[in-house]
């Protein structure tokens, strides 16, 4: 399969396209006018967990939610609880703690659970780092 990628720059606007065997797959239009999301911090809340493809769905407020690998949550204990209180519950602190070291394993490394990280309706911090595109929500990170 021969995939050739087309720019078009100007100032006001950037247009990109994917044509894979001489057919056009993809096309992206970025304007300047128009602002973009990429960059924005939310708090969102779990929506689904996916163990299957190691991702998860995130509403973060958004026409669609947002979409997280477990590759871009950051394995510490910085996934905050968000309660009416504003303690950090320790005891889930620990178990994130503990769960990271079983993910190396004589050298090779093996990922930690997506199901071990994140629960459904738990809120986290999370940072869009793609825009949506066509039917799909944005990508987000907890970096």
């Amino acid at each position: 399969m021969s995939e050739l990628i087309l720019v078009n720059a100007f100032d006001f606007e950037t247009r990109v396209a994917l044509l894979e065997n001489d057919n056009i797959s993809q096309v992206f239009i970025e304007r300047a006018r128009e602002r973009s999301i990429v960059g924005n911090i939310y708090k969102g809340k779990v929506i689904r967990v996916l163990p299957g493809i190691q991702s998860a769905f995130i509403e973060i407020g958004l026409e669609r939610t947002g979409f997280l690998y477990v590759s871009e949550i950051l394995p510490t204990d910085s996934l905050f609880q968000f309660e009416d209180t504003e303690e950090f519950e320790l005891e889930e602190s620990e178990e994130l703690s503990q769960a990271l070291p079983k993910a190396k394993l004589r050298g090779k490394k093996r990922q930690v659970q997506i199901q071990d990280l994140l629960r459904q309706g738990q809120e986290i911090l999370v940072q869009v780092i793609r825009e949506p595109i066509g039917d799909k929500g944005a990508q987000i990170t907890t970096y």
